[in-house]
């Protein structure tokens, strides 16, 4: 079950505030709001792409995935919190990915 696995890190990984939820993103594919996040490779489990869930039915199914599809529930962050999150990541010139990573590997 990789992909329930790479669900709930991300599901642990929005709650931390590690995760930008994925209403506060514009969909990867078509650029309206997005409202979930989607696997390519569960293997990566924080490697995701923010789309529309019509998006998401369109890209079909990742590398790895044995079962349904289930929709994360969403986090909800102000915008304060989120932009705050942002202006720090610019500060220390990495990617959102990048320091998620980070935080990972260092819990491990």
């Amino acid at each position: 079950m990789a992909n329930a696995k790479a669900m709930a890190l991300v599901r642990t990984a929005i709650r931390r505030g590690e995760l930008a939820p994925a209403i506060t993103k514009e969909c990867m594919d078509c650029g309206t709001q997005a409202v979930e996040y989607d696997h390519r490779d569960y293997s990566k489990p924080l490697d995701v792409d923010p789309v529309c869930h019509s998006c998401n039915s369109k890209r079909g199914k990742a590398a790895g995935e044995h079962d349904h599809v289930i929709i994360l529930p969403v986090v909800r962050v102000t915008k304060e919190q989120y932009d705050k999150l942002q202006a720090i990541l610019e500060q220390k010139g990495i990617t959102y990915s990048q320091w998620l990573r980070e935080r990972i590997e260092r819990a491990r």
